[in-house]
């Protein structure tokens, strides 16, 4: 398979409003990129499989997964601005025959039963995603209540592959609790060397401690 300069070959808008002051999801971070790299070289993950991202910010990890097969992307985040943005993003790449773009709080059961009205079938996927989306401990429970609940919701087995990046105090041994503490368990997956060497080379404003400090965990019930 021909290499994809992931963040290179998509056009995303993440430009920043002058009145945005959450900049979470209007710029590209290093864990999400990872997560892309990683499904690229593992499309079997999410050919033709239905996907959630949560905390989806540019929609990279959901555009990518569109463009290796998935059959359904539900790409989610917290903040309408950042939904619209992520709708532009979906459209200049031609993904929204497969992508879609809705408002979800994580651990929120309103926001969860707004966006079921609309689409019952939502939360039904086989793969769930999420790249650098823990950069403040109290996201840990609301994140890992949704994840929960997805994956448990019946017999199916369904996978949650997290990139994540210690931020603030979220460190990987307080995510590592979190994923126990919830009933789940989980793997830790390598990168490969060759995309710790080139995100930094990819990434504008990528510091090199983060491209280091970047773990991916694979995670069922």
């Amino acid at each position: 398979m021909e290499e994809l300069p992931v963040a290179a070959s998509l056009f995303m808008l993440a430009e920043m409003d002058a009145n945005v002051t959450e900049i979470s999801g209007t710029r590209l971070w290093t864990g999400s990129h990872f997560l892309s790299r990683y499904l690229w070289r593992h499309p079997e993950l999410v050919r033709g499989k239905r996907v959630l991202e949560l905390g989806a910010g540019t929609g990279i990890c959901s555009i990518v997964s569109s463009k290796l097969g998935a059959v359904k992307c539900l790409a989610t985040d917290g903040d309408e601005e950042v939904v619209g943005l992520l709708t532009k993003n979906v459209q200049v790449n031609g993904a929204e025959s497969v992508v879609t773009a809705r408002s979800l709080f994580w651990g929120d059961e309103p926001s969860a039963q707004t966006l079921l009205e609309e689409l019952p079938d939502a939360l039904d996927v086989d793969i769930v995603l999420a790249g650098d989306v823990l950069y403040k401990s109290e996201l840990l429970p609301l994140l890992f209540g949704t994840v929960t609940r997805v994956l448990t919701s019946d017999d199916v087995e369904r996978a949650f592959v997290l990139c994540h990046i210690p931020r603030a105090d979220v460190t990987h041994d307080l995510v590592k609790k979190q994923i126990t503490d919830s009933g789940l368990t989980f793997e830790e997956v390598n990168l490969p060397a060759e995309d710790v060497a080139d995100a930094a080379a990819e990434l504008e404003e990528c510091p090199v401690e983060d491209v280091e400090r970047a773990k991916l965990y694979y995670i069922t019930k």
